[in-house]
């Protein structure tokens, strides 16, 4: 097991740095869309967003998908005209479906969700742009070309906030503003990537392939199923709340998964874009999986504690340090959604049994169950509540549909398989705890001579350190002898 956690650690420097940039772009855009936007307008943007994500999900991210994993067969057989032509086909024809379908829900959706027309025009034109990025980022993947993809994502992040940043003050476009940033810039981005991709192969269109067609569906299909999973975590309450309340509760939603999910979500995927890849290699070696994963989970709980717990201490600091006093409201939310966000890192290593034992149905089965209980919960605590508990509601509810997502994680084992059973590192966790304890009760007694939120969280970080490797040297020298 050491060697195959020797290697892990060197992976998971690697991916660290871009993991990190990524962060480092979601914190960026908080702060300066809500600046220039009112939390009814911000809404609006976020409302626009899941919409667009949610079309992404079913007609287009899977299929670029499903390119990464059969171009090189393609390429092996010299097919490749007829993989382009195939894919072509697949992404046009469902852009084909999803048009014929948005002619007759496009007035449902414009009055049951109360979004404006030009929002919903402009969701539907970006698609395309959105459909070929999604399409030739992966197959610059496949190329094995990381520097481009790096660039021109950090590109396409850079022009769309400046874009959107112009549209909004110079055209007064508010929310759309934005949405017309990021039309220009993917479909600039497009254009580059034409060239890299040397999409120019399928110039020549051969006949589809029905074969190739069927491998796509039945690889990009589930794919497709466990990302609307995920976007039921992250985007289906905002839905729920513009149908009963509007956008401007929607903007202090968006400012609440901003300053949690967005900045949490890229760290957590550092471990396990690093660990998964090796623990699945070791488990068809035949090798005890098990210890392996528990210790991943042991780097997370040390990791990320700490971080966690100053989201929920210092909620109303963080809204004002990453967005601005108007979005103060959605102090409130931090807490319930930084721990929803904790615990949804948690279940990654309780699922990974489904993913060796190949019964991944299960995992999609259980996040879609568990969300529709917490937007359930939503429903009934929005109908009953007074006005200023709706984000207390919000809240709550994420952080119970998660909590249930987990625990049926734990209760719901392959049976015959044990060594693929995750196992909770009771000593990390003992000595995450009592450094934390330990740094809080420090901290607390000398807050007097603190003032700023950026020196308490350097000096709390410094003292979970220091009282973590205390912890440690007690443990592994006091308590083992």
């Amino acid at each position: 097991m050491n060697k195959a956690l020797s290697d892990i650690n060197k992976d998971i420097l690697k991916y660290t740095p871009s993991k990190v940039i990524g962060m480092l772009m979601n914190m960026a855009m908080v702060p300066i869309y809500t600046n220039l936007l009112l939390p009814e307008q911000y809404g609006l943007y976020n409302i626009s967003i899941g919409i667009l994500s949610l079309i992404a999900i079913i007609f287009s991210d899977w299929v670029g998908m499903a390119a990464l994993r059969f171009l090189k067969e393609h390429f092996k057989t010299d097919n490749v005209k007829e993989f382009f032509s195939s894919i072509l086909f697949l992404i046009l024809s469902n852009l084909l479906v999803m048009y014929v379908i948005a002619f007759f829900l496009f007035n449902y959706l414009k009055s049951y969700f109360k979004v404006p027309e030009e929002n919903l025009f402009l969701v539907l034109v970006l698609i395309i742009p959105i459909a070929f990025r999604a399409l030739m980022f992966q197959i610059l993947r496949a190329q094995i070309k990381p520097f481009v993809y790096t660039v021109l994502s950090i590109f396409n992040q850079f022009t769309t906030i400046g874009l959107g940043i112009y549209f909004i003050k110079y055209f007064n476009l508010n929310s759309t503003g934005i949405l017309w940033g990021m039309l220009v810039s993917i479909t600039l981005v497009d254009v580059i990537m034409l060239v890299f991709c040397k999409m120019f192969l399928s110039s020549s269109i051969k006949k589809i392939s029905t074969k190739s067609l069927g491998g796509f569906y039945k690889y990009g299909v589930p794919i497709a199923a466990s990302s609307l999973g995920m976007w039921i975590i992250t985007q289906s309450n905002k839905f729920v709340i513009q149908y009963f309340k509007g956008s401007e509760y929607n903007g202090y939603i968006g400012v609440g998964y901003n300053v949690t999910f967005s900045i949490l979500f890229p760290l957590f995927a550092v471990i396990t874009l690093a660990g998964i890849p090796r623990i699945i290699n070791r488990y068809e070696e035949g090798k005890d999986v098990s210890p392996l994963v528990s210790k991943l989970s042991g780097y997370f709980f040390v990791a990320f504690t700490p971080a966690v717990f100053l989201m929920c201490y210092f909620p109303q600091q963080l809204v004002l340090l990453l967005s601005n006093e108007k979005y103060i409201s959605a102090a409130g939310l931090i807490p319930f959604l930084a721990l929803s966000a904790f615990v949804y890192g948690m279940t990654e290593y309780t699922v990974i049994q489904y993913h060796l034992a190949k019964k991944t149905y299960l995992d999609m089965i259980i996040k879609i169950s568990s969300n529709l209980a917490g937007i359930i919960l939503l429903i009934l605590l929005v109908k009953f509540l007074e006005e200023k508990d709706i984000l207390w509601a919000v809240g709550v509810s994420a952080l119970v549909s998660q909590l249930i997502y987990f625990g049926l994680t734990l209760i719901i084992r392959i049976r015959g398989i044990r060594d693929i059973v995750w196992v909770p590192p009771y000593r990390t966790l003992a000595k995450v705890i009592t450094a934390i304890l330990a740094s809080y009760i420090v901290l607390f007694f000398s807050s007097e001579f603190v003032h700023s939120l950026s020196h308490t969280v350097i000096i709390q970080s410094i003292l979970f350190v220091c009282m973590y490797a205390c912890c440690n040297f007690v443990f592994n020298r006091v308590i083992a002898k």
